[in-house]
């Protein structure tokens, strides 16, 4: 589920600090930061995990489920237990409040690399909520690595996608840049000089789903821009560092061959009006 690039993520920051994974619900998060787990070598890393409901096995990972049923230990308490045990690697999924983003801020300074799932709708509010939660700036952008924020979109039936044709690529205009391995969702197979539903896909022209993926990397001038509270200048500064946003890399999946331009108009159209309407019930409350 690792799109190209996130290799790099893993290579950048392999000593510590606190990588924050972010999406909306229901969007992959633990399913990511699985596979983030799954990249690091458990014969010679001590990799540890807290979750308040394991959803999957990472094999060689000491994965933990937080009791909730035992009133004296909190998920922050539960956390700091098992950082004090000296983890190469952590991932502490689905952050919800300040005690537990504090716990994991002060290790992830000199200690483990820390992955970090939280729900957000976007790597600037990601990035706002997580100075929320430790209520410093300094303190917040310290640890910080990366933040990284996802949708899933779902991908081409490899059985009935069809190649776009050249006139069709015209009039899509798109970007060069984005490849030419374009391919329409169909769901229809020819058998017997007949016409029927795919029955691969059963004739939705897609099967499965990919990650598409925008990576805040958190260099000495971006980290310099978010200490004093210039988050446009940080994001400004990602993007001449060449960081794709999330519909660009969406439009590069599309450009692979792997989803349609139209189940990317879907997903981030949906994705722009759960914003505006966001946007509209925080202003009424103010």
């Amino acid at each position: 589920m690792l799109g190209e690039g996130l290799d790099g993520l893993l290579e950048a920051h392999d000593r510590h600090g606190i990588v924050l994974i972010t999406s909306p619900p229901r969007q992959g998060l633990t399913s990511t930061g699985y596979a983030f787990l799954g990249r690091h070598d458990a014969y010679t890393c001590n990799i540890k995990s807290l979750e308040y409901e394991i959803e999957g096995w990472v094999d060689g990972v000491d994965q933990v489920e937080w009791d909730k049923t035992n009133p004296d230990v909190d998920f922050a308490t539960n956390l700091q237990s098992i950082l004090r045990r000296d983890p190469d690697i952590c991932l502490s999924c689905d952050i919800k409040d300040a005690d537990t983003a504090k716990i994991a801020s002060v290790p992830g300074r000199q200690g483990p690399l820390i992955y970090l799932t939280m729900q957000s709708d976007s790597v600037v509010n990601a990035v706002k909520e997580w100075v929320k939660y430790i209520g410093d700036v300094d303190e917040a952008v310290k640890p910080l690595r990366a933040v990284m924020n996802q949708r899933l979109v779902r991908k081409l039936c490899s059985n009935c996608k069809q190649a776009a044709a050249p006139e069709e690529l015209e009039n899509l205009k798109l970007p060069a840049a984005i490849g030419n391995n374009i391919h329409l969702p169909v769901g229809k197979v020819r058998v017997k000089n007949k016409v029927e539903d795919c029955p691969e896909c059963l004739g939705t022209g897609y099967r499965g789903q990919v990650g598409v993926f925008e990576v805040f990397f958190i260099d000495k001038e971006i980290r310099a821009h978010l200490r004093g509270g210039d988050l446009k200048s940080a994001m400004s500064q990602a993007r001449r560092n060449r960081m794709l946003l999330l519909q660009e890399a969406g439009l590069m999946k599309v450009g692979m061959g792997e989803t349609s331009l139209d189940e990317i108009s879907r997903v981030f159209s949906s994705s722009r009006k759960k914003e505006k309407s966001s946007s509209r019930k925080e202003g009424a409350k103010t």
